[in-house]
């Protein structure tokens, strides 16, 4: 086990974390940097992932140097380069959810796993996977670390309280339910890939939406919250919640009414990528179905 996987530790708990995206230099605005060699760009790294399918990379916790600056940042492989995840992150506080501060960038290297049948770690930390010759797109994001810079791993909502599971598991969870509440419906309204408590962390300061992968169009079929999440979520008066979010949403934006806030997001879209611009008229559309709800 490297420095960085020390680091990092495999219990699941919330340790007091912080997040200074203006402390690097960077803009963070899902722009990509350009292309990096990995074995110059990337200082150390560790898996994220324990198991992923089959066909599927794991992420990784890893310090990177960008020039003079060395940076704690989680590393994606996107093979596809498809950039949604870099709109999606740069729409958020549009919307009132927090951002995970994201670049793009092409790396000559990706990881594989030495033993093809095993985990990307096992139970004692060591890594199964070394770097290989293949060029790919990586979304990097800013990663959290204590107050001593040690790169933290932080819990999904699935998985936390540690051991706790059904009914009481539930219970832990209402704290975070306004802020959920705003992370589902965004989720919804940008129509995620995927949206279920997997797809949460529990950080310190609440939690943080993670993983939307992509944009689904509206003759796509997109997975959504179970009933009992949805209950959780939003209250005995699920309409008038949801509604409510809406217009916190424009007081969020100075009061602008909808076609104001379309032309912020064409902005966003047109500056990471213009081809994008159909999001527009769909999330008009899952909007105005929230508002016509009854």
């Amino acid at each position: 086990m490297d420095d960085l996987a020390k680091q990092i530790e495999t219990n699941l708990k919330v340790t007091p974390t912080v997040s200074n995206p203006e402390k690097y230099g960077l803009l963070w605005d899902g722009s990509h940097m350009g292309k990096f060699q990995w074995d110059t760009f990337v200082v150390s790294w560790v898996t994220a992932l324990k198991r992923t399918a089959t066909s599927k990379p794991s992420s990784h916790y890893a310090s990177v140097r960008i020039g003079d600056r060395i940076i704690p940042v989680i590393l994606k492989p996107n093979f596809q380069g498809y950039p949604d995840q870099a709109i999606i992150d740069e729409l958020k506080p549009f919307f009132g959810v927090k951002k995970m501060y994201t670049h793009r960038l092409t790396l000559d290297k990706v990881t594989v796993k030495i033993d093809k049948k095993g985990d990307w770690y096992d139970d004692q930390g060591r890594i199964n996977a070394t770097p290989q010759p293949r060029e790919s797109e990586y979304f990097m994001f800013l990663a959290r670390t204590d107050d001593d810079g040690n790169i933290q791993r932080e819990p999904q909502l699935s998985k936390y309280p540690p051991g706790i599971t059904g009914k009481k598991q539930k219970e832990a969870w209402i704290p975070f339910v306004p802020e959920l509440a705003r992370i589902f419906l965004f989720r919804e309204v940008i129509r995620a890939s995927d949206s279920s408590q997997v797809n949460i962390l529990v950080i310190q300061d609440g939690v943080l939406s993670i993983d939307e992968v992509r944009f689904k169009k509206l003759t796509e079929t997109n997975r959504t919250l179970s009933r009992e999440n949805y209950a959780l979520v939003y209250g005995p008066n699920a309409v008038q919640k949801r509604k409510e979010i809406l217009f916190e949403w424009l007081n969020l934006n100075g009061g602008k009414d909808w076609n104001q806030l379309m032309v912020e997001i064409h902005r966003v879209v047109d500056s990471i990528d213009p081809n994008y611009r159909w999001i527009l008229e769909m999330i008009s559309i899952t909007m105005n179905a929230i508002i016509a709800e009854k």
